[in-house]
C-alpha cells in the first residue's frame, strides 16, 4: 500500500480493534505497562494511529509495535523523567536543547555535535536526557509536528558516539513513529559522511525521505531567520541554555547514580571550557525560555 493511500485511509475500525486487543493484554499483565500510557490508549486516537501509519496499515504489526512501545516506556520510566533529574551542567552547556518552532510551525530539538564527547560513565544518563527531550517535544506537539536538527558544523570524529547515535535513531523511529516532520543535518562535514551512512542503515527505508541537509547559506531560508538560535546566525533571542531551578549539580547526580569521582573529572575535563563560555554569556539567574 502506498504512503498516500495509507494517509487517506480511515483507520477508525482498526484503531478500535487494536485498542481492545491492547487492553486485553494489559488486563493480563498490568505490571508491564504504565497507567498513564494505558489511559492515553483508552482515550486518544493518535497514540494508536501513529503505529498503524508506521506499519502502512498492517494491523498485526501495528498492534505488536504498540505493545512493545508501551512496555519500553514502562521499563525505561519515560513518564517519570523530569527536568530536575539531570545535572545543572547539562542545561547550562546546551549541547542538546529544544527551541521555538520553525517558520512552518514545526518545533525542533537541536543537537550541537561539536560539543559532544563519548563518556561511557555518562551514557545511561545521556540516553535518559535524550528521551526526556524527545518526550517533551512529542507532548508539546501532540506527537506529530516536530523535528531534530543536528548542527554538525565544527564536528569531527572526536565527537562521534556510535552507541548514543544508534540509540537516538532507533528511539525516534521505533517508539515515536510519525512524530517528526524532518531530520536536518546542518553543515555535515566530509569527515563525518561515513558516520551518517552508518546511521542511515538504522533508519527504516520509508523514513529516509525525511532526512535533509542544510548549509550556512540556506538554513535561514529553511528554518526562518527569526526562529534560529544565534549560533546558527539566527535572530531569535529565546534562551536555549542556562541553569534551571531545582536541578542538581553534576557531583550529586554522579553520587545518585553510583559514579565515582573519576567520572566527574572526565566530564569537567571535556566540558569545562563549554561551561565557562556559556556562563560568561548567560547570567546565572537567567533560565532558558524566560
Amino acid at each position: 500500500m502506498s504512503n498516500s493511500n495509507v494517509l487517506q485511509q480511515d483507520f477508525s475500525e482498526i484503531i478500535e480493534r487494536i485498542r481492545r486487543s491492547f487492553l486485553s493484554v494489559y488486563e493480563n499483565d498490568k505490571d508491564a505497562f504504565d497507567e498513564i500510557d494505558v489511559s492515553r490508549i483508552r482515550n486518544e486516537r493518535w497514540v494508536i494511529e501513529r503505529h498503524i501509519l508506521d506499519r502502512k496499515g498492517n494491523e498485526k504489526d501495528a498492534f505488536e509495535n504498540l505493545v512493545n512501545t508501551m512496555k519500553w516506556r514502562k521499563s525505561f520510566g519515560v513518564n517519570r523523567l523530569k527536568a530536575t533529574d539531570f545535572p545543572q551542567e547539562f542545561w547550562e552547556i546546551g549541547e542538546a536543547h529544544l527551541y521555538v518552532a520553525d517558520k512552518n510551525g514545526v518545533k525542533p530539538a537541536y543537537i550541537r555535535v561539536k560539543f559532544h564527547k563519548q563518556l561511557s560513565d555518562w551514557l545511561e544518563i545521556s540516553k535518559k536526557f535524550v528521551v526526556y527531550l524527545m518526550e517533551t517535544l512529542d507532548k508539546e506537539t501532540n506527537g506529530k509536528n516536530w523535528s531534530i536538527i543536528w548542527d554538525c558544523d565544527g564536528g569531527t570524529l572526536f565527537n562521534v558516539d556510535i552507541e548514543l547515535l544508534v540509540f537516538c535513531i532507533t528511539t525516534c523511529f521505533r517508539y515515536y513513529p510519525k512524530g517528526a516532520k524532518y531530520y536536518l543535518l546542518h553543515e555535515l562535514p566530509f569527515v563525518l559522511w561515513g558516520i551518517y551512512q552508518l546511521g542511515r542503515t538504522f533508519i527504516p527505508e520509508h523514513y529516509r525521505n525525511t532526512i535533509c541537509f542544510s548549509t550556512r547559506r540556506n538554513i535561514a531560508d529553511l528554518i526562518g531567520i527569526e526562529s534560529l538560535p544565534d549560533y546558527l546566525g539566527g535572530e531569535c533571542n529565546k534562551k536555549y541554555r542556562g541553569p534551571i531551578e531545582g536541578a542538581p549539580g553534576i557531583e550529586e547526580v554522579a553520587k545518585d547514580n553510583d559514579l565515582n569521582e573519576n567520572a566527574v573529572k572526565k566530564f569537567f575535563s571535556h566540558y569545562q571550557s563549554f561551561l565557562d563560555e556559556a556562563r560568561e554569556k548567560q547570567p546565572l539567574n537567567d533560565e532558558p525560555g524566560k
